[in-house]
């Protein structure tokens, strides 16, 4: 468990297909971990049985949970993130909740601020999953600071045509508008109207 739990500490990438196996590896951790209590558990009971000390199992699983902890928050909240980041840039804009879309980017970059915190304590063991947790924080910042106040123009149910001709009016981009059902910020941000 020690190993896989090494290895999970030695995780940085970011692709989507990458964050989903790094997840399924904490799941499989984690039985491995329940595994481990169960059989503790049961070693615990023969040796009662058989009049003996019993054996401490726990102090060493709890520790090893409280290091998966932060990993498994980590790539959790990566995960989330990838695919409320896939909507929120691909989704049609009046599918798309603004206000909605920056509290929850908000919390991501909360929860990132704090692993950050706390793998710089743990030292240099989890100096991958501090770039990983800074890298997530600093796309979150960007992601709020320039895409939302965008988003909160444009992901509105209420936008016309004569608001897009207005909006191509004012700034003299060509915006394709013309299919609402296709509009999504990725397009938006290709014209570079942020």
């Amino acid at each position: 468990i020690m190993r896989k739990l090494e290895r999970l500490g030695e995780a940085s990438s970011l692709a989507p297909g990458e964050v989903a196996g790094v997840n399924k590896r904490i799941a499989g951790v984690r039985e491995l971990l329940d595994a481990a209590r169960r059989e503790g558990d049961d070693i615990n009971v023969h040796e009662t049985l058989l009049e003996m000390a019993p054996t401490e199992n726990n102090a060493r699983l709890e520790g090893i949970e409280a290091e998966l902890g932060p990993l498994a928050k980590l790539w959790g909240t990566a995960a989330e993130f990838l695919e409320s980041h896939h909507h929120w840039l691909h989704g049609p804009l009046a599918s798309i909740d603004a206000e909605e879309a920056e509290q929850k980017a908000d919390g991501y970059r909360r929860v990132m601020i704090k692993l950050s915190k706390e793998f710089e304590k743990m030292g240099e063991g989890k100096a991958a999953a501090l770039r990983v947790a800074n890298t997530l924080r600093a796309e979150l910042t960007e992601f709020l600071d320039d895409h939302v106040p965008l988003m909160t123009l444009l992901c509105t149910p209420g936008l016309r045509e004569r608001h897009w001709e207005e909006i191509e009016r004012l700034t003299g981009l060509d915006i394709p508008h013309a299919d609402p059902s296709a509009l999504n910020m990725q397009a938006m941000l290709d014209v570079g109207l942020h």
